[in-house]
């Protein structure tokens, strides 16, 4: 059976882990575009979908399921060599189809412990009505990071990390409107209709799948707090930089 409280490195646990996996989906399947081996882009797209199930991470799962899958419509459409693609890709939902099959009860208790939490928030519905009841009684500025009160559960037990990094409200919206109020709000919206704006002008094929990214890490931070981690805010960070660089000249 798969403990995922077993699962946890230096820098995280399996939600950052199974993050970091989804995130990278994109990358895979645009490399699978650009060259002409590039099948090997949509096995090891495919490979870190199937890493991010492994961590047991149900936001990675859903979020990097849903980039998954318009990464292959846009790895199709923008293919050198979409035969060998769609070989790869058929070859590899097949021996998955053969292997749950043949496997299923294995897998079945392999997977159990996630299976048996169901739709279970995880007290992620506790949290945001504790993040929003601090909301009202700072809604202009919030009550910063480090808020009186109520704390969220803090996986670490490192007591360095957790002084730098405070238990995060896991949820975008909610971290800011808690943390930073409605001026917080403000200026996050302002960046995303900057992001918008990036993509919609001189879009191309290299923005299509950073715009997958996006979708991946701006959902999964919905039910996760990515957006405060360095490693991840680093990737999002870099993403941009070359999005804003698009289309290039040689």
């Amino acid at each position: 059976i798969i403990v995922r409280k077993a699962i946890f490195t230096g820098w995280g646990m399996h939600n950052n882990i199974g993050g970091m996996l989804a995130f990278s989906i994109p990358f895979a399947f645009y490399l699978a575009t650009k060259y002409r081996k590039g099948w090997l882009g949509t096995v090891v797209g495919s490979a870190f979908l199937l890493g991010a199930i492994a961590t047991c991470s149900r936001s990675s799962i859903l979020c990097g399921s849903l980039g998954f899958f318009f990464c292959v419509l846009l790895m199709l459409y923008y293919a050198r060599n979409r035969r060998h693609n769609a070989i790869a890709l058929v070859t590899i939902v097949g021996v998955l189809i053969f292997s749950i099959v043949l496997f299923h009860r294995p897998l079945l208790r392999l997977f159990s412990g996630i299976l048996g939490m169901g739709t279970d928030p995880s007290s992620r519905d506790t949290i945001y009505l504790e993040g929003l009841k601090l909301f009202t009684k700072a809604p202009i500025f919030g009550n910063s990071f480090f808020s009186p009160g109520y704390q969220p559960w803090d996986w670490s037990t490192v007591e360095g990390f957790s002084s730098f990094f405070p238990p995060r409200w896991h949820n975008t919206v909610i971290q800011l409107l808690a943390s930073c109020g409605a001026v917080g709000l403000l200026c996050y919206g302002l960046h995303r209709a900057q992001t918008i704006k990036l993509f919609l002008s001189s879009y191309c094929k290299e923005k299509s799948f950073i715009a997958c990214f996006l979708l991946v890490f701006i959902l999964t931070n919905l039910f996760d707090c990515h957006f405060y981690n360095l490693g991840p805010t680093l990737f999002y960070s870099m993403a941009l930089a070359f999005a804003e660089s698009c289309p290039h000249k040689k």
